[in-house]
């Protein structure tokens, strides 16, 4: 219980002034703040308020444009594991870096297939187109391939003439009379025989131009894939 200071009379808990004497009562403020609650929100998703540290830096931070090198360096892999890794930090950026490395990976695609020796357009048709074209398209001469073979890549002629070297998977058709007037022919061994002094009947596409050493000197010869040979489908 608490007294008044001037006459000692008891006083109210509530008191402002003495009931005895009338003097004003001197109480003493409470640390309102003691037991305050800290009513700082919660940090955003992702983020973490340093302990101590009142300027707002954050411990951890998203993901950086670091992770945009992997597709530039690494191609669609690198997109792939730059995806993995930071999907659930930061999903827009996970999902611009993956199209990103879509994005390059098509140039690729489409450099492979129209550069790719392996893709024949003859391949895509049947033996009766085949034969149709080879008909039409006949034997060019031999130095009209060589000299403008750039203008008959692709394109399916005829053929024929007697083998003067026959290879483990193709041979030289003779078109001259001599050994410098050659086409070379590729094939598959496992479905055609074809021998030595062997008359062939060809039906096939223009590759290109084959260089070689023979006994005689380097020769240059047109380059011919087989799609029919003797009457016989090339797989």
């Amino acid at each position: 219980m608490a007294f008044c200071e001037n006459c000692g009379n008891a006083l109210n808990p509530t008191a402002k002034f003495c009931g005895g004497c009338g003097n004003q009562v001197e109480t003493t403020s409470q640390d309102t703040n003691q037991h305050s609650v800290d009513e700082t929100p919660p940090p955003k998703h992702g983020y973490q308020r340093a302990p101590g540290n009142d300027m707002g830096i954050t411990t951890s931070r998203p993901a950086g444009r670091i992770w945009y090198l992997l597709p530039l360096l690494f191609g669609i892999f690198g997109g792939i594991i730059a995806y993995a890794v930071i999907r659930n930090r930061n999903p827009r950026r996970a999902r611009n870096i993956m199209i990103l490395a879509v994005v390059l990976l098509i140039p690729h695609i489409l450099l492979g297939i129209i550069f790719d020796d392996d893709f024949e357009i003859g391949s895509q048709l049947s033996e009766e187109e085949i034969m149709e074209q080879c008909h039409l398209n006949g034997w060019p001469g031999w130095n009209e391939l060589l000299r403008n073979n750039e203008d008959y890549v692709g394109e399916i002629i005829s053929v024929q003439g007697r083998t003067n070297y026959v290879g483990s998977n193709w041979f030289h058709v003779d078109k001259g009379g001599d050994s410098t007037h050659r086409v070379r022919v590729n094939y598959d061994a496992s479905t055609t025989l074809v021998v030595y002094e062997d008359h062939v009947s060809v039906c096939g596409t223009v590759i290109g131009l084959d260089t070689y050493t023979s006994l005689t000197g380097k020769i240059t010869a047109p380059e011919v894939k087989a799609l029919i040979i003797n009457g016989v489908l090339q797989p």
